[in-house]
């Protein structure tokens, strides 16, 4: 699966210390990845693979990367079944790009002639334009309802909007990079959350029907 692209990790991942070192290798790796069909498609277990390393520690990694926002992982379900077909990672809005292919010729400075004074104003443009990217926009409460809906996620939309407006937008101790990626992560938590007090639920009331204390004489 060695793909002949280059692995680009954007300043915003390298000198977040948040992460950790290999985490942010793992990015690079991704965005390789994410080249032939705009998503990575590779398991943890190819990873593991590749950096000799455990399943758990990829988890970990991909992990990281999501909770600061930096990626969105989906799971795609075989037709008609909740069998998982393939697990995709999509890049934020915010961090993605194309990465140049590997065989590309070495560039020739004859190549690159300076361009003329016209140019100057086009190029201070396209700079002013590069100097906006990465910068987060919080989004309204109907961006958020209409996500909500789209990905068919169970999440309160104003309770999620409360909270992150509340604590000024922030992921953990980083600030939100991408707020889909948060909703997602959200509806993760929430849905552990309900499994667990619907197991607990469960269990008491097995208990209740099986309990046959009241039959015995206590005289």
């Amino acid at each position: 699966m060695h793909q002949g692209y280059f692995a680009i990790i954007p300043a915003g991942v390298r000198y977040d210390k948040s992460l950790p070192p290999n985490a942010k290798l793992l990015y690079g790796e991704i965005t390789a990845l994410c080249n032939e069909r705009g998503y990575c498609w590779a398991t943890n277990s190819y990873f593991a693979d590749l950096y000799d390393v455990k399943d758990r520690s990829i988890t970990n990694w991909l992990g990281a990367l999501e909770e600061a926002g930096y990626i969105c992982r989906e799971q795609v379900f075989e037709k008609g079944t909740k069998r998982v077909q393939e697990r995709r990672i999509y890049l934020s809005e915010e961090n993605t790009f194309s990465t140049p292919r590997k065989n590309l010729p070495d560039p020739l400075e004859n190549n690159f002639p300076t361009p003329p004074k016209k140019s100057s104003r086009i190029i201070e443009q396209v700079n002013n334009t590069s100097n906006n990217i990465g910068r987060f926009t919080p989004p309204t409460i109907d961006m958020v309802t209409d996500y909500i809906r789209e990905k068919g996620y169970v999440v309160d939309a104003e309770k999620w909007m409360s909270h992150y407006q509340s604590n000024g937008w922030k992921v953990g101790k980083n600030k939100m990079v991408n707020w889909k990626a948060a909703v997602t992560t959200w509806s993760k938590s929430n849905y552990a959350k309900t499994a667990k007090v619907d197991s607990i639920k469960k269990r008491n009331v097995i208990e209740s029907l099986t309990d046959r204390s009241w039959a015995y004489d206590k005289g």
